[in-house]
């Protein structure tokens, strides 16, 4: 009788894992940012939170995506602790390119396609790349 048994590599624990990591480097970058001054005005740092939940929420991206995206809101994060300085500034505006392109196969009435043109113009503002 022929053997029908499945074997499971170490990639789906693997992919749970970095998810995890990924995640979790994400969130301790922002949670490293200063929070708004003005309860009227969000900062970075809720901006970027509304970005992460955005992108970990979106049923229509794909985990992989998903991942590639977090680790753009990351670079985003770690840029945000100097802006205005030319490598940050610089790999913020490489991060929104990313993320753009990994955006762009949403359908436009996607909730992170929708969040994502509310966020990038003040993102961009927030970097001075306007």
């Amino acid at each position: 009788m022929p053997d029908h048994s499945i074997s499971i590599s170490g990639n789906a624990t693997g992919n749970i894992i970095q998810s995890s990591t990924v995640k979790g480097n994400v969130s301790a970058a922002i949670n490293e940012l200063p929070a708004s001054k003005d309860s009227e005005q969000p900062g970075i740092k809720e901006l970027l939170i509304q970005l992460q939940t955005a992108i970990e929420t979106e049923p229509s991206l794909d985990d992989k995506k998903k991942l590639k995206a977090l680790k753009q809101v990351e670079v985003l994060a770690k840029a945000a602790e100097i802006p205005q300085e030319g490598e940050k500034k610089e790999q913020a505006e490489d991060a929104l390119t990313m993320l753009k392109g990994i955006f762009s196969s949403l359908h436009m009435g996607a909730t992170l396609f929708l969040a994502w043109n509310k966020l990038k113009p003040m993102l961009s503002q927030l970097f001075g790349l306007e």
